[in-house]
This record gives structure tokens, C-alpha cells and sequence, in this order.
């Protein structure tokens, strides 16, 4: 399932913060990037229609994003706010079962399928031997972990993830890496991350800056790296001597 945006303008009040986006967003892991101010987290907000935009169209397997109902919509896109919300006294796993809201309604009962999804979400996260727990005896990290678990349940195909990495530890950010890595293979993966080193290991990036497209390519293509340097000004090079390009901070 695919996200296409066609010239997207969008404002925040009287600033214009998307300007004539465009891409075309399939399966695979796709991170978004760019300076603060890019319109990083607007452009995500925009795809997962929760922000309205003034100009162009946003299209979501083919059909206007505006034409699916909201239920139909939130069983295909899962969204992870960068802030996210949840009440501090719900368990973990009551919170990882809000993920299923979209097919339960709110008034449905869960049954084996939701709890089989439930388990997955937080075997993926690491965060089921703590299942019990409240979200107020959580660590910041900890808490991520289960805000992503309850986007994964909803078993969307496509997962728009705002700074999914925040608070985590350096191990808990590689093994989400990894994880969004399994998921590109059969999932529509998007996330924003300011961690240029891990967004280097997406399939591609979107790379924004004042609003714009700069470049949007495969995570090895030079055009890509190139404007990765122009977005930051300079202040990050790209080393292409591995396996793998990494980016490093530039000291002059």
C-alpha cells in the first residue's frame, strides 16, 4: 500500500511550512530528515491526515486520503505522535490494546486475534515482560517502546512513526532499526529521525529543508548524500568508504 503527495502546500497559521511537496511513498523503511523547521512532522501529520493542507492532493492506495472514512483510514495508516499521548494509569498492555481500537470499536470485545496481536506488538518492542506495569512507573525509553507497541497492533500496512527512536538507548535504537527493517519488507515504513547515522540505514530518505523536497532516493544514492550536506549547511559530511555511508559531523 502506497502514500502519494503531489505538490502539497500546507501552512501553520500565516507560515507556509510545506511548499510543492511531492513523493511517492511504497514498501520499504523510508525515513524523512532535514533541519529543524524542515516540515518534517507536518509533512507526517499531512499523510496521516490529521493536518490540512491548501494545496495539491494526498492520495493513499489510489483513492483521495479525504474519501476513506476514518475507520477504514486507521486500519491502513498507524501513526506515533512525536509526543505521544496515553493515560499514565492504564497497564501496558491495555495501552498496547488501544492499537486494536480501529477494528474493535469501542464498543467491541476482544478476542483471541486482538490478544495475538497485542503479544506481537510487544514482542517487537521488547516491552511484554513488563505488560503489568502502569505508564507512570515507565522510564522515558520504556514508555516509547510501548507507544510504538500499540501503533504496530493496529497491524496497519502502513506506519507513519514521528521520532520513534526518542529517549531510547543506543541497543533499543538498533534493534528498532532492524525492526523497521524486517517491516519495509511488507509494510510502507515512514519515519522522521533527526539520527542521520540510523536514518542512513532506511531503504531511502526524503530529504527536506524550508519546506521542500531536496532529494528523495535510495539510503547509498550520491544525490541524496549531496543534499544531506546542503540541508545542514554543511555541518555533516558523508563517508562512503564502508559498506554502508555514514554521516559524520564536519569540524572543518
Amino acid at each position: 500500500m502506497n502514500l502519494i503527495a503531489a505538490d502539497v502546500g500546507a501552512r501553520l497559521g500565516a507560515r507556509e511550512v510545506l511548499s510543492g511537496v511531492s513523493c511517492v511513498l511504497e514498501t520499504g523503511w523510508t525515513t524523512i530528515v532535514g533541519p529543524n523547521g524542515a516540515g518534517k512532522s507536518t509533512l507526517l501529520r499531512v499523510l496521516a491526515g490529521l493536518l490540512p493542507y491548501q494545496r495539491g492532493t494526498v492520495e493513499l492506495d489510489g483513492r483521495p486520503l479525504a474519501d476513506w472514512a476514518p475507520r477504514e483510514r486507521a486500519v491502513r495508516v498507524a501513526w506515533l505522535a512525536q509526543a505521544g499521548e496515553a493515560s499514565a494509569d492504564l497497564t501496558v498492555r491495555d495501552t498496547v490494546m488501544l492499537g486494536r481500537l480501529p477494528h474493535l470499536g469501542l464498543l467491541g470485545t476482544a478476542g483471541a486475534r486482538d490478544d495475538a496481536a497485542v503479544d506481537a506488538a510487544m514482542d517487537a518492542t521488547e516491552c511484554r515482560d513488563w505488560q503489568y506495569r502502569r505508564l507512570q512507573q515507565l522510564s522515558g525509553g520504556e514508555r516509547q517502546r510501548v507507544l510504538l507497541a500499540r501503533a504496530l497492533a493496529t497491524e496497519a500496512p502502513v506506519l507513519l512513526l514521528d521520532e520513534p527512536t526518542t529517549h531510547l538507548d543506543a541497543p533499543h535504537q538498533v534493534a528498532l532499526a532492524k525492526l523497521f527493517r524486517r517491516l519495509g519488507t511488507t509494510h510502507t515504513v515512514v519515519s522522521v529521525l533527526h539520527d542521520l547515522p540510523l536514518a542512513l540505514h532506511a531503504d531511502r530518505l526524503l530529504v527536506l529543508c524550508g519546506g521542500r523536497v531536496l532529494a528523495h532516493g535510495s539510503h547509498d544514492d550520491p544525490v541524496v548524500h549531496a543534499a544531506l550536506v546542503d540541508a545542514f549547511g554543511g555541518a555533516v559530511r558523508i563517508d562512503r568508504s564502508g559498506a554502508r555511508a555514514m554521516a559524520l559531523p564536519d569540524l572543518g
